[in-house]
């Protein structure tokens, strides 16, 4: 009798996550992710890429997503969150998740929620560019 409601308790704790992460992507001029970042040497070869800011993002958010492939074993991503005023927020470093075939998530939290646009930087030990398939 437990084990059912444990699974129907995942069940419905899944489904609604997969709401939340059903919202509009972040979109840089009008672009997903995965057709601004699709992979590559990083201009430069600095083994950094900043980019600029996402179109604004009008609801209050506190919580940003990420997935893609190519995230270099050893790097990281930072974001930042630029209000209305265009003053950024400090950098929050996301949590990732990183398998050995490349394919990565991350999370990044912000201290509290509020509109913005994002900015993102990847740190690659290798100076390339991860590929990014969505970032909620």
């Amino acid at each position: 009798m437990l084990r059912p409601l444990l699974a129907l308790c995942v069940f419905a704790l899944s489904a609604s996550a997969a709401e939340d992460l059903s919202e509009t992507p972040v979109l840089f001029d009008g672009h997903r992710a995965d057709e601004v970042f699709p992979g590559g040497p990083v201009p430069e070869g600095a083994g950094k890429l900043l980019t600029g800011p996402s179109d604004w993002i009008g609801q209050p958010f506190d919580t940003v997503l990420l997935q893609g492939d190519d995230l270099e074993e050893g790097g990281s991503v930072m974001l930042s969150r630029q209000g209305s005023s265009g003053d950024g927020s400090d950098w929050v470093g996301a949590e990732v998740h990183r398998y050995p075939n490349g394919r990565f998530w991350a999370r990044a939290v912000f201290p509290e929620a509020a509109p913005g646009r994002l900015k993102f930087t990847f740190l690659q030990p290798r100076g390339r560019e991860p590929k990014v398939y969505g970032i909620e």
